[in-house]
């Protein structure tokens, strides 16, 4: 088996000769899985802060990163307002695909 494309923006360390898609032929091309961390509703915001704070700080360790780079992520640290954005945007993104490809439920 020979790997074509990765579909991150960036080519992968674990495997740094495979293009990404965009690189291979298909410009514009960018799939990724992300996790966070949500809270409830109306969660002080100072202790979302610190929360974000602390993780940063755990994603900043040299073990931890070595883990997730182990499994292929790479860890992206962000303020709780950036996130905030990736999660509208996603929706937006997906929405329009499902739309545009006519894609129905079952």
């Amino acid at each position: 088996m020979r790997a074509l494309a990765v579909t991150g923006a960036q080519r992968s360390p674990l495997a740094p000769e495979v293009p990404t898609a965009s690189e291979a032929g298909l410009p514009g091309f960018v799939l990724e899985a992300w996790w966070g961390i949500l809270g409830p509703a109306k969660m002080p915001p100072d202790l979302v802060k610190r929360l974000n704070q602390e993780l940063n700080t755990v994603l900043a360790q040299p073990e931890v990163r070595d883990v997730l780079a182990r499994e292929g992520a790479t860890p992206k640290p962000e303020t709780p307002e950036e996130f905030g954005k990736l999660i509208p945007a996603e929706l937006a993104r997906w929405t329009k695909l499902i739309k545009d490809a006519n894609i129905q439920t079952e």
